[in-house]
């Protein structure tokens, strides 16, 4: 049976252990001391490592979060954008608002600015050439039916 001592009776009996002339109780206060002690850091050891795996929780958890809440907006995105090309006037003034909130201009770097500029060059110089018939620009026959711009008469079918 433990003996309870008031915190000034346990102050002096650490203090002034030949006042007491009990050794082996001070010896007996010691040894609960250094274990107490050890339990104290093997639970301050366990609780440590429970808080590390917490965290590691977490950490897994909040990026398992974050990839699903990518995935729902890029389908919320993909969503409206088809609502936007197929049934634009079924969309909701909230549903326009969040499509036109994400839309932002592409920075184009300087390889596909000069690559953007050649096919529109190209384009503007197919645009600006004058129109030709198409038996001008085919080699004959020119049509499969009539047999139109060949040397060869064709003969009539029977």
């Amino acid at each position: 049976m433990k003996e309870q001592f008031t915190s000034n009776e346990r102050t002096q009996q650490l203090r002034y252990p030949d006042a007491w002339g009990d050794t082996a109780l001070l010896k007996r206060n010691a040894k609960w001391a250094a274990d107490e002690l050890d339990r104290q850091r093997a639970e301050v050891e366990r609780l440590t490592a429970d808080l590390a795996s917490a965290h590691e929780q977490l950490a897994d958890q909040t990026a398992r979060w974050a990839a699903v809440v990518n995935e729902r907006d890029a389908l919320r995105a993909r969503i409206d954008a088809l609502m936007l090309e197929y049934c634009p006037d079924e969309m909701t003034a909230d549903q326009t608002a969040e499509w036109a909130r994400h839309q932002v201009p592409h920075q184009l770097s300087a390889a596909e600015r000069e690559a953007l500029e050649r096919e529109s060059a190209a384009v503007d110089a197919v645009a600006t050439e004058p129109k030709r018939a198409y038996y001008e620009t085919h080699d004959p026959p020119h049509c499969p039916t009539c047999g139109c711009g060949s040397e060869v008469p064709r003969t009539p079918a029977p």
